[in-house]
């Protein structure tokens, strides 16, 4: 990366050279996340600018507002401007903001400069970076800036669209919920984050019992019915931040974040007592009771490998079903010494 000073007093062959190493940097990112880090780190290292951060729109109303905002820095400076910042630019709405590159505001006795990110004619975040030479930069370092921004946001908007394409691929045509590709992908990113970080993670493998009857009796169009309701079922058992797959036919797995065994038990509970005592619809007139078996298996307190979490919550989900079947099991630990732990099922409300 350059010298700080390299964009200033620099004759053109340096400033397009050092313009285009900047270019292909920027042209190798593949997420907005990753962008945003890189011209953090650009700003100091190029620009000599100490404080850069980004703030991402979570809400996509007709103005901005101090809830709408999320900070993703770690800088404390840029926590404490945060505030005032947001202030003054609620008093904008979001075309105004969107008309020109860089903006300057005052907050105290400090000078920030701000780029707004957007996204098919929605902001979706602002860039900013405390500008230590008071009111709007240098024409050199505004030149620079501004090119560096502008082939940012052409990225930025690059990375949107491939998360929208992968979203699609992501995403289980019938029942709208994850896929078995996602899953494979979340389980990579959560063993590395525990590998990391004391954190865990649980896996509820469920399966439909006595399914097959519903296609044979009631035809297969039933039968997806049946498995769109049991996924908007599972939806509404669960918080934010977990998440729900279409593992195959009848199965789904639920990853509950932050979750251990004893969080996974009840949650597996309360799921299997919900299914045990909703009504599914398989035509205007008919109603039916199902049953799920559930296999529970942890991380890292029953294994670290993406393939053995997925095997143990199998297993005892298929323990479940030959022990009479609506019953939660979860596995035993990896060294073997505690048995399977099993909850037999309630008595179902009539």
């Amino acid at each position: 990366m350059s010298h700080p000073s390299s964009f200033i007093g620099q004759d053109l062959e340096q400033y397009v050279e050092n313009f285009s190493e900047l270019t292909r940097e920027i042209g190798d990112v593949k997420s907005v996340e990753g962008l945003m880090e890189l011209l953090c780190n650009l700003w100091q290292e190029s620009f000599g600018i100490s404080t850069a951060f980004f703030f991402e729109l979570e809400n996509r109303g007709d103005r901005i507002t101090a809830e709408a905002a999320t900070l993703i820095a770690e800088n404390q400076i840029a926590t404490e401007l945060t505030e005032g910042l947001l202030k003054d630019l609620s008093l904008y709405s979001i075309e105004a903001m969107l008309e020109d590159g860089i903006h300057s505001f005052k907050i105290g006795s400090s000078f920030v400069n701000l780029f707004f990110f957007s996204y098919e004619e929605i902001p979706t975040g602002v860039f900013c970076w405390l500008n230590p030479r008071a009111g709007t930069p240098s024409r050199s370092l505004d030149l620079a800036m501004t090119m560096v921004l502008e082939l940012g946001q052409q990225v930025s908007r690059w990375c949107l669209r491939l998360q929208e394409s992968q979203a699609m691929i992501y995403r289980d045509d019938l029942t709208n919920v994850y896929n078995y590709r996602y899953l494979d992908v979340c389980l990579d990113n959560e063993i590395r984050r525990v590998h990391r970080f004391p954190s865990a993670f649980s896996l509820l493998f469920i399966d439909l019992d006595s399914f097959k009857p519903i296609n044979d009796t009631h035809g297969h169009l039933a039968g997806s019915s049946v498995l769109c309701q049991l996924a908007d079922l599972l939806r509404g058992e669960l918080r934010d931040v977990d998440s729900i797959f279409r593992y195959g036919g009848d199965e789904f797995v639920i990853m509950l974040l932050e979750a251990g065994s004893k969080k996974a038990h009840t949650v597996g509970e309360r799921i299997r007592d919900r299914v045990a005592n909703y009504q599914f619809s398989v035509s205007p007139d008919t109603k039916v009771r199902l049953t799920v078996s559930i296999g529970i298996s942890c991380c890292p307190e029953h294994s670290l490998k993406k393939e053995e979490l997925l095997q143990l919550a199998d297993e005892s989900m298929y323990k479940g079903k030959r022990s009479g079947k609506n019953r939660v099991a979860m596995t035993s630990h990896i060294n073997g010494t505690n048995p399977n732990f099993m909850s037999p099922p309630r008595k179902d409300k009539t």
